[in-house]
């Protein structure tokens, strides 16, 4: 196993030019972290579940699918910001890309302060029982839990820009190594919480909540003191004229950001309205399990877009087409890794949360499909994205809005299995013709649409 691991590493990774060369060295690192991030995630799931049980881990996991909604109030900037650094630092425009730093700062904090004083007056109103159909006992606490984790998002979301920053600056492996350590404080605070409290989510909320700013924190004093020193946000360096140069892709991000959000998260609170919590709570085991492939496809391709977007400045052709053509192969062994966690499941689960838990092999496999398909319409997502040719994506995106209604319908007749069919369906038809755009572009013969 360990030598056919290094000979696909081999063939595909070991390369003399300095662009594969730092892509090759961020994801060895990269599946070091992420495998303790892995374990961390895996380890918390039955300890959660422990501490508020399994209906309360589907109400938590359904409220937090809802906040994640907040991320879009950025308007793409972040993912602009990541382009426009990537293409300012290729030119070596420093100054350039420290006022693009700079000025997305500004932005974000102005935006988020906006948002926390809205939603702290909307949230007095809102009937959170009925959102999430849970019992109206809860009701009080999830208003007082919703505010904590908004405002702690709020907060967290801003400081995570210094994250964008480097892998813009294609250094992903720096960015996922504190993302670990946010995880395992979360752990260490949560293993702390069981030994020493009672169950609450109130406490529970601002654990997973606080961890990940501490870190956060932490991270941006060091880059922006040692790596990041030349583009470190400055009130001097923030210039408004800027914001539509940002803003011209950001919004193109934005849609893009929606459509994915719809696709992929969702999915929590359409299973909350034709099933139960715990139906919630169970299709998160499944979904953390087979989502592993999901994380090594990240680990992989998410050096691609900065890299890309700096081969596509200065034309280099040649290396965007070997490059395309490993990176599809790797995608096309991902098949082999999902049947065998398929196979493997029904232990893994005894093993993982426990035997009361029961998941049939078919419902494994279908999460596996999407999963699969999820991690290939990411690998051409992030090619299009570093060449900025998302037009296309753009138009496609709108299909996602469907899905709330075609998995509704589908969850109502098939259960959550139902809900997952309609992801893969309107995911696969995406993956489609964004593997023919990209093909097309790499060959040279994209017009027309293909080539916006």
């Amino acid at each position: 196993m360990v030598g056919c691991v290094l000979r696909i590493y081999n063939k595909y990774f070991v390369c003399s030019d300095k662009r594969t060369v730092l892509a090759r060295n961020n994801i060895a690192a990269m599946f070091a972290i992420k495998l303790v991030s892995v374990l961390v995630n895996l380890a918390m799931v039955p300890l959660v579940i422990n501490y508020i049980n399994i209906e309360r881990y589907g109400v938590w996991l359904t409220l937090t699918s809802l906040i994640s909604w907040f991320s879009f109030f950025d308007i793409g900037l972040t993912n602009g910001l990541r382009n426009k650094f990537a293409e300012a630092k290729a030119k070596n425009d420093h100054v350039l890309a420290r006022c693009y730093i700079s000025t997305t700062y500004a932005l974000l904090m102005v935006i988020f302060f906006v948002i926390w004083i809205v939603f702290g007056l909307i949230n007095m109103i809102l009937n959170w029982s009925e959102i999430l159909n849970v019992s109206k006992v809860l009701n009080d606490e999830l208003r007082i839990i919703v505010l904590i984790v908004v405002t702690l998002f709020c907060i967290q979301f801003v400081l995570k820009t210094v994250h964008t920053i480097m892998v813009a600056d294609q250094k992903p492996a720096y960015a996922s190594f504190f993302d670990m350590l946010a995880q395992l404080l979360s752990l260490i605070a949560l293993n702390v919480l069981l030994k020493s409290y009672k169950s609450s989510l109130i406490y529970m909320s601002i654990v997973i909540s606080v961890s990940p700013i501490i870190i956060l924190f932490i991270s941006s004093v060091y880059f922006f003191n040692n790596q990041l020193k030349l583009y470190s946000p400055s009130i001097k360096y923030v210039d408004m004229s800027l914001v539509k140069d940002l803003g011209s892709i950001s919004i193109k991000f934005f849609v893009l950001q929606l459509s994915t959000f719809v696709l992929y998260q969702v999915n929590n609170i359409i299973i909350a309205h034709v099933g139960t919590s715990s139906d919630v709570a169970i299709y998160n085991i499944v979904f953390k399990y087979m989502g592993v492939v999901l994380i090594i496809a990240t680990v992989i391709y998410s050096p691609f877009w900065s890299a890309f977007t700096e081969a596509y400045v200065v034309k280099d052709m040649m290396w965007m087409k070997r490059i395309y053509k490993k990176m599809f192969k790797v995608n096309l062994y991902l098949i082999i890794v999902v049947l065998f966690m398929v196979l493997i499941s029904d232990n893994v689960y005894k093993l993982w949360v426990g035997g009361d838990v029961k998941i049939s092999l078919i419902y494994t496999f279908v999460v596996g499909l999407y999963v699969w398909i999820m991690s290939l319409l990411f690998f051409m997502s992030q090619i299009l994205n570093g060449m900025g040719k998302i037009y296309l994506q753009l138009l496609l995106s709108f299909l996602s809005l469907t899905h709330l209604y075609v998995g509704y319908f589908l969850g109502c007749i098939y259960g959550v299995q139902g809900v997952v069919m309609s992801s893969i369906i309107i995911s696969s038809i995406m993956a489609y013709y964004a593997t023919i755009q990209v093909d097309k572009i790499i060959n040279n013969s994209a017009s027309g649409i293909w080539i916006k």
